[in-house]
């Protein structure tokens, strides 16, 4: 890298290492200095999505900054389809639809604090193949649902209250 290399090439780098345990840097710094910088929330989410582990630090930061949300009223498995627009049936994606779907519903419903990211078609082999991140953001206080590629945001609060906005 030299100071020529692009704030992606950065964050490239700078993830790599930290999946690799070889960064004294916080994720939770780093994503909260590139928000300020101006970065757009969703694009840095979809970096920050090929982290193989988050702090709880890094939970609060990713709900404390999401840029807007849309009220999830209700929890059934058809509601949370309708979230996930796309979901390939290859072998490169996280789970099947039902797998991923009664997934969010539990860890939604027992209220566990935790970053989950699930993949529609993350191909190893064809990188240009198109992947749809998803991200499940939970709190003691509320989860939040990001789809990624198409700038969404879906909030419920937990113990059964509705979202106010």
């Amino acid at each position: 890298m030299n100071l020529k290399s692009t704030l992606g090439d950065f964050l490239d780098q700078t993830i790599y290492a930290w999946n690799c345990g070889n960064s004294s840097f916080s994720i939770s710094e780093v994503f909260e200095l590139l928000l300020q910088s101006g970065c757009d929330y969703f694009e840095l989410m979809s970096s920050f999505s090929r982290l193989t582990s988050y702090s709880d630090e890094d939970l609060v930061m990713f709900v404390r900054y999401v840029p807007y949300v849309r009220p999830l009223l209700d929890l059934n498995i058809p509601t949370i389809h309708s979230m996930i627009p796309r979901w390939t049936a290859t072998k490169y994606h996280t789970a099947p639809i039902q797998e991923v779907l009664v997934d969010i519903q539990r860890k939604i419903l027992r209220q566990m604090p935790c970053v989950s990211v699930y993949n529609s078609n993350l191909n190893p082999r064809n990188l240009k193949s198109p992947n749809d991140p998803y991200m499940l953001l939970v709190t003691k206080e509320k989860s939040v649902f990001l789809d990624i590629n198409r700038r969404r945001a879906f909030q419920y609060e937990n113990k059964w209250r509705r979202t106010k906005l």
